[in-house]
């Protein structure tokens, strides 16, 4: 059964199927925006269903990798790989998949990767990390004040 997902999934995320994450219930980011060759990448996110196909690709548009996951009691997934020595420089992307109520789901993340000479500083990384909880937080306040509108 399983196995029937995955290939499912994969097809559906091969045919380029609009991304209707943001509406119905799948999320997905990376760690970081930018990365160095030879760098590990944590891929998180969020589904309503247990079973999520994750699909990394190239810049050049070729499958690096394919895994079929399952979420926790929460829904919460994170898949941790390693970026080649000798990945091409240029945006990625991670298409994380599902089937909801018998319709696939798709969200995407992208993520820059460049080359040991191009060196990502500490620094850069840190300003990034600073970035995404500033964003990160701005949203959960944004869903308490939600929150406590509806249960006033």
């Amino acid at each position: 059964m399983s196995r029937k997902l995955l290939l499912i999934l994969i097809l559906v995320t091969s045919l380029g199927i609009s991304n209707a994450g943001a509406q119905t219930g799948i999320t997905v980011e990376t760690n970081f925006d930018l990365f160095e060759q030879g760098q590990m990448v944590m891929v998180t996110g969020n589904a309503e269903e247990k079973s999520v196909a994750i699909k990394v690709k190239d810049p050049n548009g070729v499958s690096i990798l394919v895994r079929l996951i399952t979420a926790d009691s929460d829904g919460n997934f994170e898949l941790e790989f390693r970026i080649s020595q000798t990945a091409t420089s240029g945006d990625y992307q991670v298409i994380v998949s599902t089937v909801i109520d018998n319709i696939p789901v798709i969200s995407t993340a992208t993520f820059e990767v460049v080359g040991k000479t191009d060196k990502v500083t500490p620094a850069e990384q840190a300003a990034e990390e600073k970035r995404r909880v500033a964003v990160s937080s701005q949203q959960q306040h944004s869903v308490l004040r939600w929150r406590h509108r509806s249960s006033s």
